[in-house]
């Protein structure tokens, strides 16, 4: 009876789904090109999507940008699939905010932007229309990130970034010592505050901004993504064995004692 039960709970258990959500840049959802062809290989579907059309300046209003998100989250949860978030850079911050409000079963947040490294040069940059900052692939091309979005990507982050706070879901962080985007700090804080016991918060060395597109970082991210989404790391709260040197001052200390009596 237990056996059919169990093979019954793996039979009508639904493939998981991990929704991308990419960050502030020209490539939009290709940003996850590489980590969604290599999850689809290990048995979860893969949904990427667009926050913003980059062709239509006047797409700019932070909420529809979150409705985009929540519209994703809501399609697949009522199909009762098992959900996980990938988030990068600014979509790590609306990936926290889904996962504070909606049934998220795990999260992971990729250099997320909850703080800037120089936010005088961030500004300039988006101004400019970002031709250079936040994007990975090295051609200086015409095509640009409208500079009408600059103020939905700065209400997106300092509306959405307490969120973290509230994430109640195994989280993992992964983040570049050597990011010249959102600083480590960005992580080390927000990985403070989430409340679940199942965090853990990876720094890849030489790893700067772009961890899933870099040569240096990208695979690396690949493996420790699927292995948090298979269950084989970030499993439980972390347990130590008892020093023996504790042990031993109680021993000597019991053994004065008798020695005093």
């Amino acid at each position: 009876m237990i056996q059919k039960k169990f093979l019954s709970f793996f039979q009508t258990r639904k493939r998981p789904v991990i929704i991308t959500i990419h960050g502030y840049g020209r490539r939009r959802s290709h940003e996850m090109d590489n980590i969604a062809a290599w999850a689809r290989k290990e048995d979860f579907d893969v949904v990427q999507f667009d926050l913003y059309d980059l062709f239509d300046e006047n797409d700019c209003d932070p909420k529809q940008w979150l409705k985009r998100a929540c519209q994703q989250v809501e399609h697949y949860e009522a199909q009762k699939r098992p959900l996980y978030l990938l988030g990068f850079s600014m979509g790590g911050v609306i990936a926290s905010y889904l996962a504070s409000i909606y049934p998220i079963e795990k999260l992971v947040l990729a250099a997320p932007a909850f703080t800037y490294l120089d936010i005088q040069k961030t500004t300039n940059y988006l101004r400019k229309g970002t031709k250079s900052l936040f994007h990975s692939d090295g051609k200086q091309e015409d095509i640009r990130v409208p500079k009408t979005f600059y103020p939905a990507f700065l209400e997106i982050i300092r509306n959405c970034r307490d969120s973290i706070a509230h994430v109640d879901c195994p989280v993992l962080f992964l983040h570049g010592d050597e990011d010249e985007i959102i600083p480590l700090k960005s992580s080390l804080h927000a990985y403070e505050k989430v409340p679940h016991q199942q965090k853990q918060l990876l720094i890849l060395h030489e790893g700067h901004h772009h961890l899933l597109s870099e040569k240096k970082t990208a695979n690396e991210c690949y493996q420790l993504i699927l292995l948090f989404f298979k269950g084989e790391i970030v499993t439980r709260k972390r347990t130590f064995v008892p020093d023996i040197l504790d042990t031993l001052r109680r021993q000597l200390k019991q053994q004065n004692i008798e020695k005093g009596a």
